[in-house]
């Protein structure tokens, strides 16, 4: 097997993990059936633990050290480190396609006016995005 094939594999398993737990991050209920003190309906805790959140909020990985919320982590860091990795990730988490991810970044590069680089005639092409998808995967593998 050559190296691309077994980096498309990785890659396709290290997507499908982080999608899976990144697609249960989202909590389920908003509300409870109570009432909070002022008569509004109160916040489910998942929900409260969710809004409140922070990386550098320690205790809540201790009480609550499930995959999820190191999957968050994972991307939080992944977004302060590589702005273009995040945004390739984040598209592919959301179902899109690498190809279109692809276009995506070029028509921005094209509406910004950011110069073509030398010899080139698109900004990105499907193996840069391929190549920016997979770092920001084993980033996260890393950060994980």
């Amino acid at each position: 097997m050559d190296a691309t094939a077994q980096m498309l594999i990785q890659s396709e398993r290290l997507l499908n993990q982080f999608r899976a737990e990144f697609d249960r991050e989202v909590p389920i209920r908003i509300h409870s059936r109570d009432t909070a003190d002022d008569g509004a309906p109160q916040w489910h805790p998942e929900f409260a633990r969710w809004l409140t959140a922070k990386d550098s909020d320690v205790q809540s990985y201790i009480t609550n050290p499930e995959h999820r919320l190191r999957t968050r982590r994972a991307m939080r860091k992944l977004r302060s480190t590589s702005v273009r990795g995040f945004e390739v990730t984040w598209r592919t988490f959301g179902g899109e396609k690498v190809e279109d991810t692809v276009r995506w970044l070029n028509d921005r590069a094209e509406r910004n006016a950011i110069p073509l680089p030398s010899g080139r005639t698109a900004h990105y092409t499907v193996k840069d995005g391929l190549a920016i998808l997979y770092a920001s995967l084993l980033y996260m593998e890393w950060c994980y």
